[in-house]
């Protein structure tokens, strides 16, 4: 008998370090090994998947996951995590007696795991299409520097699997490799395959012109330049396009965080007053938030947006979050602040540093970018007449282009002269220490152009070419973009105008209304509840001003670390109209 429970217990503990090693081991998608959740789920799985056809769903994402092991991975979280999760809070609000919140809180913790898990392939086809729609200008470039050194474009895969400036042509690069060395053998059957199905339908027809051109014996290089040189138009068209959607952004935020809350407080306050308190936080501390998100992300899924490197911003937002909480646990303890006070000395400390930071970087690269165009021009221009390229950059480098800008070229004349390293390597190197992603790519594209065809004149004049055209179409959307900065500063002075006209009218209600020699008094509020609610509408306003700043900023910007401003000085805004005479001022 001894014997038996040794043998049993060595056969648990050999079966709990094969699931451990398991665990361990395996790849993971969403944090759970994909091989421990097949093993359990893989059958049901495979019915799932079939019955809600997620083949082609997943595939257009470009999920690296089998349809089976994403269901495998849907069905192990919901039973193992969202269901024991969702059984604690409901035990836990019938025990405080809130019978309500006890249905409602798991349902929807159920409902959102279910929602999410269908919804992300959607996200990840509306993020890799907008990701290969921003950076097909520049690939379609470098294409056509390719076909203007007489190298074929599946080459030019190869090199971008390779690089880190492109990070979506990367992954498409991934796909195209690992289907044309271990499947098709063929670059132009690859090509196909990896245009079927692509969600990015401009992409898909560069991919299939290209295709026809070379199957039906025509020249490919023609197609790839006049693709190029009709860049200005279709990012003309784009802006377009972009502007009219901004209208409606702006239309949106205007309504939903100045009407429809002013709306609200005036209904409340004339129809009931007593319930207006909790309406008004309701709404200040739970609707408007998920409105900015919801808002965040359709601004995000149709803005025209470019690689942009977090992590320093990141980091700094990292370390400013224990000084922040620092702060603010002092003010809640030593302090008697009102919410608006505290909120935005706590918003300053958390994001002042991240803000500062990101506008000295906007800043210089501002400088660079405009420079940058005028640099390659004059490049372009010595190399036609018959300099060379070392040639072209000594003479260049004796130009005034900014600090910075003479600075990286001096840098690149210096090591095309002297240094033995590769020019992959000389142009590598330059890059890793430019923050602005247009420089990045354009120096890429220049270090390309010298390594693969040499340098030739007609290439530079098309680097030179496309280089304006962006420019001028960075700018335009930027110079149009920065009247809706503002709509940010004037919600916030509509917000404190109107609130402090409906305090004036709330109260009235004090002690009932006179109107000549009559006592109106249908209504009598409480003074204390008056004060709660003049206080809920400050912070109410408060929160709307914070949240229109960060959206108006991630509209003008492209990300959202550009509304870390905007949002401040909204808030100070309505600090000066509650505290500093600004409400008694109208």
């Amino acid at each position: 008998m001894m014997i038996l429970l040794q043998t049993l217990d060595y056969l648990i503990i050999l079966e709990v370090q094969r699931w451990l090693k398991l665990f361990m081991e395996s790849k993971k998608f969403f944090f759970i090994p994909v091989n421990l959740a097949f093993k359990i789920f893989g059958g049901i799985a495979y019915s799932f998947s079939k019955k809600f056809d997620l083949d082609n769903l997943i595939y257009r994402s470009g999920l690296k996951i089998s349809p089976q092991g994403y269901c495998s991975i849907f069905l192990f979280q919901f039973f193992f995590i969202v269901l024991p999760v969702s059984l604690i809070t409901f035990i836990i609000f019938q025990f405080l007696n809130h019978f309500t919140l006890s249905c409602i809180v798991p349902l929807c913790l159920m409902s959102f795991s279910v929602v999410f898990f269908y919804a992300y392939p959607f996200i990840k086809i509306s993020l890799r299409r907008n990701g290969v729609l921003s950076e097909l200008p520049f690939i379609s470039t470098y294409f056509s520097i390719l076909g203007l050194s007489h190298v074929p474009i599946y080459r030019g895969f190869e090199k971008l699997s390779s690089q880190n400036i492109f990070p979506w042509f990367k992954f498409e690069s991934e796909l195209f490799l690992t289907d044309y060395i271990f499947f098709s053998k063929d670059p132009l059957i690859s090509m196909k395959n990896l245009s079927n199905n692509h969600p990015c339908k401009e992409f898909k027809d560069y991919l299939e012109s290209y295709i026809r051109s070379i199957e039906s014996g025509g020249y490919p290089l023609s197609f790839l330049l006049d693709y190029s040189s009709n860049l200005s138009e279709r990012l003309s068209n784009r802006l377009k396009r972009f502007s009219e959607d901004v209208n409606i952004f702006g239309d949106l935020i205007i309504t939903l965080f100045v009407f429809l809350p002013l709306g609200l407080i005036g209904i409340f306050i004339v129809v009931n007053s007593f319930n207006t308190l909790f309406w008004l936080k309701l709404y200040g501390s739970v609707f408007s938030p998920l409105i900015a998100l919801s808002l965040l992300l359709i601004v995000d899924s149709s803005q025209l947006k470019l690689p942009f490197k977090l992590n320093d911003y990141k980091r700094i937002l990292l370390f400013s979050i224990p000084p922040s909480l620092v702060i603010l646990l002092i003010i809640l303890t030593k302090f008697n602040f009102d919410f608006p006070i505290t909120f935005t000395v706590f918003s300053s400390f958390l994001l002042a540093p991240t803000s500062v930071m990101y506008e000295l970087n906007v800043i210089r690269n501002r400088s660079l970018e405009f420079n940058l165009p005028k640099f390659v021009r004059d490049v372009s221009e010595y190399i036609k007449i018959g300099l060379s390229i070392e040639g072209a950059i000594s003479l260049v480098s004796k130009n005034s282009y900014g600090a910075f800008l003479n600075k990286v070229i001096n840098d690149i004349n210096r090591s095309l002269s002297f240094s033995t390293k590769s020019i992959s390597d000389i142009f590598n190197d330059l890059i890793s220490k430019i923050n602005s992603w247009f420089a990045k790519t354009v120096f890429w594209l220049f270090g390309e152009a010298i390594s693969t065809g040499g340098g030739t004149a007609e290439v530079f004049s098309h680097i030179s070419k496309f280089c304006w055209d962006y420019y001028e179409f960075k700018r335009k959307i930027e110079n149009e973009l920065k009247v809706y900065i503002f709509i940010g500063y004037f919600a916030s002075l509509i917000l404190i105008f109107v609130s402090s006209q409906l305090i004036t009218f709330l109260n009235f209600f004090r002690s009932g209304y006179r109107t000549f020699d009559f006592n109106i008094s249908f209504m009598i509020v409480d003074e204390v509840l008056i004060s709660d609610l003049i206080t809920t509408i400050y912070s109410t306003i408060t929160i709307l001003s914070f949240l229109t700043g960060i959206l108006m900023g991630k509209i003008s910007g492209g990300t959202i670390f550009s509304g870390f401003k905007h949002a401040l000085i909204s808030c100070y805004i309505c600090l000066f109209g509650i505290y500093c005479g600004g409400i008694k001022l109208w």
